[in-house]
């Protein structure tokens, strides 16, 4: 079978745009991209710090790393006066800052939620904005980060 030029990417390393591909190079590119889906998985201990200084007991919550990503589901319960500030026990420190949607669902009232990861750490800054004026003191609110965050280059 002939094998005909084609164009690749220059980020895979040791193939030029150009390069034919024949069997040698194209070895390169299965190991390239094949280093680029490694995965691993497992449970990590996660908990929460509350706005009065007090902790959440730990919870082992399943991740997942996907080439330089890891995923992370977890859900926390906080209330508007035990508000949660930070999420301890990411697997992996941040390479980057990052984004974290956060969803919530309140009992009663409303709360806007905005989490961030800064690169090199291991935890997210929750920020909480609870309705104070729809007598929602000691109201529960199930918290859920879905957190997706870079860890290597």
């Amino acid at each position: 079978m002939a094998y005909q030029k084609t164009q690749w990417k220059d980020h895979i390393e040791g193939v030029q745009v150009g390069t034919p591909v024949n069997a040698v190079n194209m070895n390169k590119i299965e190991d390239a991209l094949a280093k680029a889906a490694e995965s691993s998985s497992g449970t990590c201990s996660m908990w929460t710090g509350l706005a009065d200084g007090t902790y959440t007991s730990p919870k082992n919550v399943p991740w997942c790393k996907i080439g330089p990503y890891c995923f992370v589901e977890v859900v926390f319960t906080g209330t508007q006066t035990a508000r949660v500030s930070k999420i301890y026990g990411l697997p992996y420190p941040a390479k980057v800052y990052c984004n974290v949607p956060v969803t919530y669902t309140p009992v009663s009232g409303s709360a806007a939620l905005a989490g961030t990861i800064d690169a090199g750490k291991s935890e997210i800054t929750v920020q909480w904005l609870a309705d104070n004026t729809s007598n929602n003191v000691g109201k529960y609110y199930d918290i859920r980060a879905n957190i997706t965050y870079r860890v290597e280059d």
